[in-house]
């Protein structure tokens, strides 16, 4: 989960001007700037585009994981790339974070419990190791935590994943049709296949039965010639005896 503060807290952790923040919102701080409850706050994990020893070197592009808990129990569970007390800013680091800076302002910071659960972690193990504490102390509701941004960035991830879903569930429907206009030209060719074999068959029965009658009509024909040339020749033979005699 991101953490967002102030541009004036940011400058300040920055160690710039205010003014030269809010030059540079429309150019590289464009991706961290959110408006919370009407007023422009950056992503802390912009710290990063200031090279200055705010950034704890020695865990240089790593993250703090940490937990504040109140008197009351309520918990704040966060990440940071710099170093943590410059962070916290002994509690001025949560003036965006109304109930959490009131309860501040009410009990003392040094009333609250501060604790550092893990360092030199990559941004991903940061954020999944926090949102697992958040859910797991519940610290996103409001009696019992101070982590509300975390309920804007489920209802985000959310609808990122309504979205993806709707995509999904449109391709599938496209696929679909399509897989169904396939099995119908595939049907449709496999019973234009079934007839031309079919009239194939019959043609090769046809042909056989020509070839057949064929064969039978030049069986019969040919006897008729063979007596015809026998009669010739008894004929001839007569002839010739009775010429000699």
């Amino acid at each position: 989960m991101k953490d967002y503060i102030p541009i004036k807290d940011f400058a300040n952790q920055a160690r710039v001007s205010p003014q030269a923040i809010y030059q540079r919102l429309d150019r590289d701080l464009k991706p961290y700037l959110m408006v919370v409850e009407g007023r422009k706050t950056l992503d802390i994990a912009a710290l990063e585009l200031f090279v200055d020893n705010t950034v704890d070197n020695s865990f240089k592009d790593s993250y703090y994981l940490y937990k504040h808990t109140s008197p009351s129990g309520k918990i704040y569970i966060g990440v940071t790339t710099i170093k943590p007390v410059n962070r916290w800013q002994e509690g001025h680091g949560y003036k965006y974070n109304i109930e959490f800076y009131n309860d501040i302002l009410n009990y003392g910071w040094d009333s609250f419990n501060h604790e550092i659960l893990g360092n030199g972690l990559s941004r991903t193990e940061a954020e999944a190791e926090e949102a697992r504490l958040i859910l797991e102390y519940e610290s996103h509701k409001p009696e019992k935590g101070y982590n509300k941004q975390f309920n804007n960035t489920i209802k985000d991830s959310f609808n990122e994943n309504k979205e993806l879903v709707n995509t999904l569930q449109d391709t599938l429907k496209i696929l679909t049709s399509q897989l169904e206009i396939k099995d119908k030209q595939i049907t449709e060719l496999n019973d234009r296949l079934k007839e031309a074999q079919e009239l194939n068959r019959n043609n090769q029965i046809l042909l056989g039965s020509e070839q057949n009658r064929t064969a039978s009509a030049l069986l019969i024909t040919k006897p008729d010639v063979d007596e015809n040339q026998e009669s010739g020749k008894k004929k001839s033979f007569f002839q010739k005896l009775f010429k000699s005699n």
